[in-house]
């Protein structure tokens, strides 16, 4: 652990820090930890929309079909 930390500290003194290629280095971490937590979210946001949806659709359909599968019936029971 104590290596760790000595890398830490050495890599966040300004002389390490502020040069280009560190610096790059970090932000470009920071970034991508940040877009992935943000497109995790969203990935997660809609596709619980998304199953919500899909459940509605489908209990709508239920109903239609078994509305027709009713007004069939009564057609046909006219006609018998």
């Amino acid at each position: 652990m104590n290596k760790v930390d000595a890398a830490i500290v050495h890599v966040l003194k300004p002389e390490v820090l502020f040069t280009p290629m560190v610096g790059f280095r970090v932000l470009s971490t920071i970034g991508s930890i940040a877009l992935a937590l943000v497109l995790a979210s969203s990935i997660r946001f809609y596709s619980h929309t998304c199953v919500q949806s899909v459940n509605k659709a489908s209990d709508v359909m239920k109903n239609k079909v078994k509305s027709e599968c009713k007004r069939i019936i009564l057609i046909l029971d006219k006609n018998a």
